[in-house]
């Protein structure tokens, strides 16, 4: 597998190049509800919804410095492969057709959640979807990897990129209920109807046409 190999010179890169990147393609982004409070103490899970190349961005750019934490997202690995730079800055591999890579890949984050300065970005639908499905399909991976990590939240977290009367989308997100990660193991349904309700909840939440909360950008 590819592991995560922070330097500081790729991360200065990365702060000039991508937010600019994400602004040139995107009118804005907005959030429905405020981030729950983190506990610093506490390693972070985070499971947005996958429907876009540009999800892990989103991600960084709204919690990387709010939470103070490491950034480390799970890529897979023919596409990190393709970007290694991404590595520099917190990315790592899993091949999900290799039952080798998957363990080996589980037991890395479970390394990466016994740490509460960091934070991980998994996408518990495993691929990109549209965010029109009505009811996507979770997989049981994050059980696995959290059965055993005691100091870790889980924040499902939504997106959907939205089109108006503007040149450029805007995206918009909205936090889920933040989550002990052993709730998770113990009772994995529970979660499966948190992350799908919050996604109900954003589609409500744009249909009515209600005002965010707050703007990123």
């Amino acid at each position: 597998m590819i592991k995560a190999n922070h330097k500081s010179w790729a991360r200065f890169l990365y702060d000039i190049y991508i937010p600019g990147l994400v602004k040139k393609n995107f009118s804005g982004m907005y959030l429905s509800n405020l981030m729950p409070e983190i506990p610093e103490d506490k390693s972070l899970l985070v499971t947005p919804n996958h429907i876009s190349w540009w999800d892990g961005f989103f991600v960084d750019m709204l919690l990387t410095k709010k939470t103070g934490k490491k950034i480390h997202l799970m890529m897979l690995e023919k596409e990190l492969s393709k970007f290694h730079f991404f590595s520099k800055v917190g990315a790592y591999s899993i091949r999900q057709e290799d039952i080798g890579s998957v363990r080996e890949t589980t037991l890395y984050t479970r390394e990466i959640l016994s740490s509460g300065s960091n934070y991980c970005i998994i996408y518990p639908q495993g691929e990109i979807l549209p965010f029109e499905i009505p009811s996507p399909s979770i997989k049981p991976g994050i059980r696995l990897i959290l059965n055993g990590v005691e100091n870790s939240m889980v924040l499902p977290l939504i997106f959907k990129i939205q089109y108006d009367n503007k040149k450029y989308p805007y995206v918009i997100a909205r936090f889920g209920e933040l989550l002990d990660s052993q709730l998770i193991v113990k009772n994995f349904v529970d979660y499966e109807n948190i992350f799908k309700n919050t996604r109900d909840d954003l589609n409500n939440f744009i249909f009515e046409k209600k005002t965010p909360v707050w703007k990123v950008f």
